[in-house]
């Protein structure tokens, strides 16, 4: 008599084993891409708190009481880069501000926003005001780049670590002579 062979066992085994492998190759996968859409998200705020901050710092140009004077407003339009720091420094933040041409206050009447509002006060006839537009770009910059302090390298769309937000405002300013 022969040897009754075997076998069906082992078969049975390698397919467990590989289903069980694979099982394990998409479960890593979509762990891995879980946390890819997470540092995304995160990474997306964080331009968006760069890009408030930008826009705070610019609207504080436009209304600091130490140009206040007429004759000196902030230029026609002038492009700043804001210095960020902490968990921001590695973004890029540029404000761009644009000056719309004087008007009396007087004409403003009616309207709503600051100008409009004090076209009603006693020193209306000889108010300014001025309608600032204020465009704000937040962009990641490489990290390594942001740390040393060197010039910024920008990370592209499409690339893991990229963010970018833009906001605008637009500021009224009202001032009276001295």
């Amino acid at each position: 008599m022969g040897r009754v062979q075997g076998g069906f066992a082992l078969v049975a085994e390698i397919f467990v084993l590989v289903l069980v492998a694979a099982l394990a190759a998409v479960g890593l996968s979509l762990a891995v891409s879980q946390q890819t859409s997470v540092e995304q998200d995160a990474r997306a705020i964080e331009a968006e708190l760069a890009a408030q901050a930008g826009l705070e710092w610019g609207i504080y140009q436009v209304l600091n009481p130490a140009s206040n004077a007429v004759s000196a407003p902030l230029a026609a339009s002038a492009t700043g880069a804001v210095p960020m720091s902490g968990v921001l420094a590695d973004f890029s933040v540029y404000v761009n501000t644009t000056r719309a041409a004087s008007e009396s206050v007087a004409a403003k009447a009616g309207t709503s926003g600051p100008c409009g509002a004090a076209a009603s006060s006693p020193m209306a006839a000889s108010a300014v005001c001025w309608t600032y537009t204020l465009d704000v770009a937040a962009s990641a910059v490489s990290t390594a780049a942001a740390i040393a302090g060197a010039q910024a390298v920008g990370v592209a769309p499409g690339q893991l670590g990229f963010a970018e937000r833009r906001i605008g405002a637009k500021v009224e300013r009202v001032e009276t002579p001295l």
